[in-house]
């Protein structure tokens, strides 16, 4: 989601190094890294941090996702003989209107949390966020990082298992000098490992996951790993009421829905039956 992106890029490095510091020295798995990328400050957007403010994410997606060649990201020039070519480099877009749809997505506050309605539904609320802690989420999804109130992310890079592995995201390139030429080697680096999505506005913005696998907040945590595993196993062993108080308060990040707690039905959320999962224990996507 777009909404907030403006504060995360406000939000300094130490106060994301200070909970990668926090985090190493604490016991428990949960040991998460801070993304560095190209031009050496903290990376906070992108699915593992590959770009450090909102201006270079945005270059970079009119480049990827529209094909708008710009100065950051220049495209391929057409294959003919230089002969035929302009001399002068030309861009699909300009840096000046990058720069305006940069300020126009910060401007983009971020989606409030629902606010309770009744005290009664004000205290389930807040049973729902204390199993939250408890089972170990807050670990990783902190609510305030810096001036960021409520983002509940680390902006860290952590190990999501095998299953989360994927190495399309995750690749690297190696730039070297050989006999004067310059050569790109590409590698492999860590397909395990994710950046913390922030979850304000997370009720608004399924399917979840990198590759759109889950389509609710129970699936997506069932398919936690690696440094989660241990908060899944406490999530599955939670009683029915306790998990569903959990994800009526991460319904509750975004959702300004007017339906009330108790009559929102239980397939809305998947916490009365687990899903149908397979022998690797990939969820199976039923057909409509």
């Amino acid at each position: 989601s777009l909404f907030g992106v403006g504060v995360i890029d406000r939000i300094s490095d130490q106060d994301i190094l200070a909970l990668e510091s926090a985090q190493k020295n604490t016991d428990g798995p949960v040991k998460g890294i801070a993304p560095i990328s190209d031009d050496g400050r903290i990376g906070k957007f992108g699915w593992r941090g590959e770009q450090s403010s909102v201006a270079k994410f945005t270059s970079q997606a009119c480049a990827i996702e529209l094909g708008l060649s710009n100065a950051e990201h220049p495209q391929a020039r057409i294959p003919f003989p230089k002969s035929h070519q302009s001399s002068q480099q030309r861009h699909d877009i300009s840096k000046s209107e990058i720069m305006k749809l940069v300020e126009f997505v910060n401007s983009l506050n971020p989606i409030a949390a629902r606010l309770p309605k009744t005290n009664n539904e004000s205290q389930l609320l807040q049973k729902g966020q204390d199993q939250f802690k408890t089972i170990g989420c807050a670990a990783c999804h902190v609510q305030t990082v810096g001036i960021a109130q409520n983002v509940f992310s680390d902006f860290l890079l952590h190990d999501m298992g095998s299953e989360l592995a994927d190495a399309s995201h995750s690749i690297k390139i190696k730039t070297q000098s050989v006999f004067g030429r310059t050569e790109q080697e590409f590698e492999i680096k860590n397909p395990q490992r994710w950046q913390t999505p922030p979850l304000w506005g997370a009720a608004l913005s399924a399917p979840y996951m990198h590759d759109g696998r889950s389509d609710s907040f129970h699936d997506a945590i069932l398919v936690h790993g690696g440094e989660a595993a241990s908060s899944v196993d406490k999530y599955q062993r939670l009683a029915p009421l306790d998990r569903k108080l959990l994800l009526e308060f991460l319904q509750a990040l975004g959702d300004n829905s007017k339906k009330e707690m108790n009559k929102l039905a239980p397939a809305a959320h998947g916490w009365g039956v687990p899903p149908e999962r397979s022998r690797k224990g990939r969820l199976v996507r039923k057909q409509p």
